[in-house]
């Protein structure tokens, strides 16, 4: 464990070429412990030149790992891969739509914020002692409010901007 987390280490650390990612890709593709690639992958998230090789490595290992997809679809919406992203959301999304880590993934990826708060009621029915989703769904709530708030109109909601 050592070893691997102290070259992850400086590959951090310094300036790195294509070399150096295809020597860690490399490195990674020799471990098979998969307790310790998700503790690395926790430990350098969102560093996205190390995570998503590392969270690529588990999903080797470990096929259709919801977390790990949501996980990798995470770093690259940090990373501003928006397409990438949504790749990992319909993947899961197709495999259990229910699930509160899903929908949470859903609610941080789209732009939408009416759809945001659908997901994040739709979380709290599921789980209401979420606390996370709870705060997020009042910070939504108070952005669409600065943004001027929303009229039901024909039974939609519209949002009405500030003049």
């Amino acid at each position: 464990m050592t070893t691997l987390k102290n070259i992850i280490s400086s590959y951090v650390d310094k300036p790195h070429s294509a070399k150096d990612k295809k020597d860690l890709k490399n490195l990674l593709e020799q471990e098979n412990n998969i307790t310790l690639l998700e503790y690395l992958g926790q430990e350098y998230f969102p560093d996205t030149e190390v995570s998503i090789p590392i969270y690529e490595r588990i999903l080797e290992l470990k096929p259709n790992n919801i977390e790990t997809i949501i996980s990798i679809g995470s770093l690259f919406w940090l990373d501003g891969e928006y397409d990438e992203s949504q790749k990992r959301l319909e993947i899961v999304k197709k495999m259990d739509p229910e699930r509160v880590d899903v929908m949470g993934f859903e609610a941080l990826i789209t732009s939408n914020l009416y759809k945001k708060i659908e997901l994040y009621k739709k979380i709290l029915k599921k789980d209401p002692t979420s606390e996370n989703a709870l705060a997020l769904l009042k910070q939504t709530e108070s952005q669409i409010k600065e943004e001027g708030g929303w009229k039901l109109v024909n039974g939609l909601p519209i949002l009405y901007l500030k003049s």
